[in-house]
């Protein structure tokens, strides 16, 4: 009598089970429905059916126009916003297009949105000197003061330049290495006052122990600093020392008699000096 009653205890318990997850497998049902309703009923309206009312574009800068930005995004009327994975696009804009420095987009839900575009600005061009020391012509690379080259052929004006080995010259897309980016530093620097005395048109980097630049009366200067290729607070201010020296010496007039512009040797930290014999590039 007791078996039969601990049986019937133990069917009643299973089928309270049963009937449990029947009610939960229900309401998981019922609730997941519910989901793709209202899911469905928020990607309908966010369906474009005027581009200029629900897409603001923001382009800061001058060669990427308003229609490619809408291009890149794949947005157009019948489209819709819900359906775009804007992550996704905006790697895959900045990893294809190197002169966009950064995209950063805006949703406004359900129906709006707003991509900010900033294009890189160039800083310098970038040139390329071959194994005989022989300049090449315009290659259409530029550098922005991040040191992030790009291509640009249309420059808005004249551009101070740095020249690589072309065997090591920097691709489209990717950072210059140290050396130029001291080089990148010192023309930076080489704009503002009293430096700018100096005109530098050009800083050559393919010499192993110094930067070589070509001056604004086409003299040449051999240029070097403590930490020239780290960087870093402490090497700033030894590059703004030595590159005073060598401005100071520019302008005292000591050679004003010679037939033809000198080398400006400043590779020392205490001196700069005038070599005569070695020959302008």
């Amino acid at each position: 009598m007791r078996k039969n009653a601990v049986v019937r205890k133990s069917d009643a318990k299973k089928w309270k089970t049963i009937a449990a997850l029947a009610v939960l497998a229900v309401s998981v049902a019922a609730l997941w429905w519910l989901f793709l309703q209202i899911r469905a009923a928020f990607i309908a309206q966010c369906e474009i059916k005027d581009v200029e009312r629900q897409v603001k574009v923001v382009t800061r800068g001058r060669l990427v126009k308003e229609g490619v930005v809408l291009e890149m995004f794949g947005i157009r009327k019948g489209r819709n916003l819900a359906l775009i994975d804007f992550a996704a696009k905006r790697k895959a804009v900045l990893a294809k297009y190197p002169a966009i420095r950064d995209v950063v987009i805006t949703r406004h839900l359900p129906d709006r949105v707003e991509i900010v575009l900033e294009e890189r600005v160039a800083a310098v061009r970038m040139g390329e000197i071959d194994a005989r020391r022989v300049s090449k012509g315009a290659t259409g690379r530029v550098a922005d003061a991040d040191g992030v080259v790009f291509m640009q052929y249309s420059l808005a004006g004249p551009l101070p330049a740095i020249y690589e080995k072309s065997a090591e010259k920097t691709k489209s897309g990717r950072r210059l290495p140290p050396r130029a980016m001291a080089a990148l530093r010192l023309l930076t620097l080489a704009r503002e006052s009293p430096y700018s005395d100096l005109g530098i048109q050009r800083v050559d980097v393919d010499r192993r122990d110094c930067l070589y630049a070509v001056l604004g009366d086409y003299s040449g200067a051999k240029i070097a600093w403590e930490g020239m290729d780290d960087g870093g607070e402490k090497a700033d201010k030894a590059m703004a020392k030595q590159l005073k020296r060598l401005r100071d010496s520019f302008m005292s007039g000591v050679v004003p008699s010679l037939p033809r512009p000198v080398v400006w040797n400043a590779t020392e930290p205490d001196r700069v000096f005038a070599d005569t014999k070695e020959p302008i590039l």
